[in-house]
């Protein structure tokens, strides 16, 4: 069986390149077949069965219009009348979710990160009210993942997989986190499992390409992921991963003619722009190189890493002797983050180049 994402998931970025789900709006639902015991929603409940559907019907629908505020007011009242209802706890996790998603999406990442770690706990209640239900371990990882709480999503992807041990996104999401805790031998020989229960993932292929790109075996990391884009060519995250292990083999020019040709819509997302800039740098390429950080920057301008493209930019600016276009972009990375090490390190850089001892960011004008 082929690996598929979940049908109501948002992608995720995994190793810089790699796209996984987060559940956002969905149920699990994949049970044991020996259910342990769980708690039922009327053991702690001040109200019957009726009132907790009706509660719920309404939350949906407004969670479902993006009214998330009214969504959380029912789902709050609920959980305190009825503490033990693990639907409740799920939706109201899922408002959470969606807000830490607008929250990303304006720039607040410690907003998000910490909606998403409130979001966790309580998925992470409701798998102790449903304990045999491996859909909702999965989901309860996957958050935990998504707000950096590692050990708590291997645990629940491993309890997914002891439930369900037919599933393969299971193993290979345990996979993942195991390669993010620096664990490749036990990432490999899940990832190794995954593959003999689903031969034709190219997920699966792409991921030992990372770990064997971290040993420093490029010949190998290319194999397996040429396997990838052989069985999905059309992923644009597997053509980013093939230029990775070429530039950091030492043949970042190979790396360049893979992404260069790309429309500027896909050359304008992070993960291509990061590698593209890299590639064109590091074979002294300025000006490409700073077209491609101009690109990413104004498509991204309230990504949290929109500071250390506007860095890129204005080096490069630098470089071609373009000072006044290389002031406005050392104006960008001040205002984002003015005490980065970075950012005060293309101050200095800036004022050197003019010879000027003080400000690098003084008596500018527009270009």
């Amino acid at each position: 069986m082929i690996l598929q994402p979940h049908p109501c998931a948002r992608p995720l970025a995994l190793l810089a390149l790699i796209t996984l789900p987060v559940l956002i709006g969905c149920d699990g639902g994949e049970m044991a077949a020996t259910p342990e015991p769980e708690r039922t929603p009327q053991s702690d409940s001040t109200v019957g069965a009726s009132a907790i559907e009706a509660s719920l019907d309404a939350a949906e629908q407004y969670f479902a219009s993006a009214d998330l505020p009214r969504a959380r007011a029912i789902l709050l009242r609920l959980i305190d009348r009825a503490p033990n209802e693990p639907r409740a706890r799920e939706l109201f996790a899922q408002t959470l979710l969606a807000e830490a998603s607008e929250k990303r999406e304006q720039g607040r990442q410690r907003a998000s990160r910490q909606l998403m770690q409130e979001a966790y706990e309580h998925y992470r209640h409701a798998t102790e009210l449903r304990p045999a239900d491996a859909g909702l371990h999965q989901s309860a990882g996957e958050v935990a993942q998504a707000a950096e709480l590692f050990e708590m999503a291997l645990q629940h992807f491993e309890r997914a997989d002891e439930i369900n041990p037919g599933e393969t996104k299971h193993g290979f999401f345990a996979a993942q986190v195991l390669l993010l805790q620096g664990k490749a031998d036990r990432a490999e020989t899940r990832l190794n499992r995954v593959l003999e229960l689903s031969p034709d993932e190219p997920l699966v292929y792409a991921s030992l390409a990372n770990l064997y790109v971290e040993r420093g075996e490029y010949e190998a990391a290319l194999d397996w992921i040429r396997e990838a884009r052989r069985i999905d060519p059309r992923e644009l995250s597997f053509r980013v991963i093939e230029a990775g292990i070429h530039r950091r083999s030492g043949d970042p020019r190979t790396a360049a003619e893979l992404l260069m040709p790309l429309p500027a819509a896909e050359r304008s997302r992070p993960m291509v722009a990061d590698e593209l800039g890299r590639s064109l740098e590091e074979i002294d390429e300025v000006e490409a190189a700073g077209e491609v950080w101009t690109l990413v920057f104004s498509a991204n301008e309230h990504h949290e890493e929109a500071w250390r493209w506007a860095v890129h930019a204005g080096r490069a600016r630098l470089a071609e002797g373009r000072r006044e276009r290389a002031r406005q972009w050392l104006r960008e990375a001040q205002r984002r983050r003015p005490d980065h090490d970075r950012v005060l390190e293309f101050e200095a850089e800036f004022s050197r180049d003019n010879g000027d001892p003080g400000s690098a960011a003084k008596n500018d004008s527009s270009s």
